[in-house]
């Protein structure tokens, strides 16, 4: 069904049609008594905006007089109930199409009466609201916007926040909104996260924000009395670091020097993830930050060298929000091979025989190596049972001329397929004392009138010598002694001295003895007389031999 037009004071002695409607279908408004200085105003009216009486939720009463504070409230409350009444009975007429139709210039009137009252009431300064019953609402485009607020039910129509919410907030810090719409009555609040109601009032506080608290918050502002709801939202989102500290995987130290190291810097959590940067001595600190699901990844690959030993590596994670300082490191262990040592004496005199010195197998500052070098002696080719960079013995003799060598490692040069670095040779000049040997070049004994012939050598280091024999008082330089036409004063001890000029170890000198024997015969010879006798039975001889000397004699002289 159409609608109809009411006569409003605006409007006065008009026909009020609805535009666009058949003729037949208008329905001509009564004439109403109205102040002749009123024009009539048409007012439309249609059956689905004039709520039936029965449409009205039980909790929405009208006013009662008991409710009103202020003298004008009981012509208030008469009014509308005289409205009420006529809206009825017109609602009736219209859809009956009854000739009751005319009473609507009766609710002209009144809605005129209604002005009149609530200009009253505005002039009072009261600032209590009133509800009007929802029949009345069609009709009241007749009050003023301002009175009109002060009994219509109305809002919320929209819903504001103050301060704006960030839209984005740091984990732990603090949030407060306040949510506020127009409302009369005054609206009911409530805030929800998600579907989780956390709030009944128009303020929301959030203290110490939480990760977990991320997400749509929505405020709800809910007239009761009509009833009418509006919701704004608003997505909050919440940036925090990561819960832990980097960590740091890849390779295992020790590396040998040469190898590929690979170092990863990855983080877990944060919204949004940190920056990771490498910082290595020497080496590239650019990386590629790489995400695979929570985790955030910055790797960084480089080869061996022995100038990083021991140095640090360390991953930095750079969160735009601050408060993530979580610095992680790796410290560098890298094995590498000593240089080549060398061997020298403790001294830089010759060694000398039965005198303690050091062989000393050092490395040059900065080639030691890593792990620390060991060191192995050699003599003549030969590993002697020695560990250690000090060899220190008593050399003899036999120990002169030998070469010694000696060599570094650790485990980088003790892996298969590796080898010791080697030494320079150091030959050993050992100086001791001559060894002498005397030869006799003649028969001994000697008897007088014989030559001899005496040779002294000697073995030594230095190898120059002074050679001296000394025999019955006298002197002879040289190592070769001959004497001819030996007599008795030859026979005795002869010794042969020899004697090396060794430097700072002065001279070395030994000597060595022999017996020369010389026979000889004596002054006066020996006599010997053999006398003859002769017997009458026979020939008898008698030998009586006489000496007046003991030496023995070289030949005998016989007497008969």
């Amino acid at each position: 069904m159409h609608g109809q037009l009411l006569a409003t004071p605006m409007n006065r002695n008009k026909e009020c049609n609805v535009p666009g409607t058949p003729e037949d279908d208008v329905e001509r408004s009564i004439p109403t008594e109205i102040d002749s200085q009123q024009e009539v105003e048409c007012v439309p009216v249609h059956e689905d905006t004039i709520p039936p009486s029965t449409q009205r939720e039980p909790e929405r009463s009208v006013l009662q007089p008991s409710d009103l504070n202020n003298m004008a409230a009981p012509l208030i409350l008469q009014t509308m109930l005289s409205l009420q009444q006529q809206i009825q009975q017109l609602q009736t007429a219209v859809n009956g199409r009854t000739p009751e139709a005319a009473s609507g210039s009766a609710l002209v009137a009144g809605n005129h009466n209604l002005q009149s009252a609530l200009n009253s009431l505005a002039e009072s300064g009261t600032n209590k609201t009133y509800g009007v019953p929802p029949d009345l609402l069609p009709h009241m485009d007749i009050v003023s916007p301002s009175l009109r607020r002060l009994i219509i039910e109305d809002g919320p129509d929209s819903v504001t926040f103050n301060p704006p919410p960030p839209g984005y907030i740091t984990e732990g810090r603090d949030l407060t909104v306040n949510c506020s719409a127009d409302c009369n009555p005054p609206c009911d609040y409530s805030w929800t996260l998600g579907t989780q109601q956390i709030s009944s009032s128009s303020l929301l506080t959030l203290t110490h924000i939480n990760r977990t608290w991320a997400g749509v918050y929505t405020c709800t502002a809910n007239n009761t009395f009509i009833p009418k709801s509006k919701s704004k939202h608003f997505n909050l989102t919440v940036f925090y670091p990561p819960s832990e500290a980097p960590v740091i995987s890849g390779t295992v130290f020790p590396v040998f020097e040469g190898d590929n190291i690979t170092l990863h810097c990855s983080t877990t959590g944060g919204n949004p993830k940190p920056n990771l940067t490498w910082s290595c001595p020497g080496e590239s600190t650019s990386c590629s930050n790489t995400d695979r699901g929570e985790t955030r990844t910055c790797t960084i690959s480089f080869t061996a060298n022995r100038t990083e030993n021991n140095k640090t590596c360390m991953c930095t994670p750079s969160w735009q929000y601050g408060g993530y300082t979580e610095i992680v490191s790796r410290r560098l262990t890298i094995y590498y091979p000593p240089g080549t040592p060398n061997l020298s004496s403790n001294s830089s005199h010759p060694w000398l025989e039965d005198r303690a010195g050091s062989l000393i197998c050092f490395l040059p500052r900065g080639d030691q190596g890593y792990p620390e070098a060991t060191f192995h002696l050699m003599r003549n080719n030969n590993t002697i049972e020695h560990t250690g960079f000090n060899y220190t013995f008593t050399p003899s003799k036999e120990d002169n001329g030998d070469e010694y060598k000696c060599t570094a490692g650790n485990l980088f040069t003790d892996r298969d397929g590796q080898s010791r670095p080697v030494s320079n040779t150091v030959q050993l000049n050992v100086y001791y004392s001559p060894r002498i040997q005397i030869k006799m070049l003649t028969s001994n004994p000697h008897k007088e009138g014989d030559d001899l012939n005496l040779t002294c050598t000697a073995v030594s280091n230095p190898s120059s010598q002074r050679v001296t024999w000394i025999y019955g008082g006298h002197v002879t330089n040289g190592g070769n002694l001959t004497l001819t036409n030996l007599n008795r004063t030859d026979h005795g001890q002869y010794r042969c001295n020899v004697t090396v000029a060794a430097g700072s170890y002065r001279n070395l000198t030994n000597s060595s003895d022999t017996q020369v024997v010389v026979n000889y015969f004596p002054e006066n010879r020996c006599a010997m007389i053999i006398k003859f006798r002769f017997h009458k039975v026979g020939v008898q001889s008698v030998y009586h031999p006489r000496c007046n000397h003991y030496e023995e004699p070289d030949h005998f002289r016989y007497h008969v």
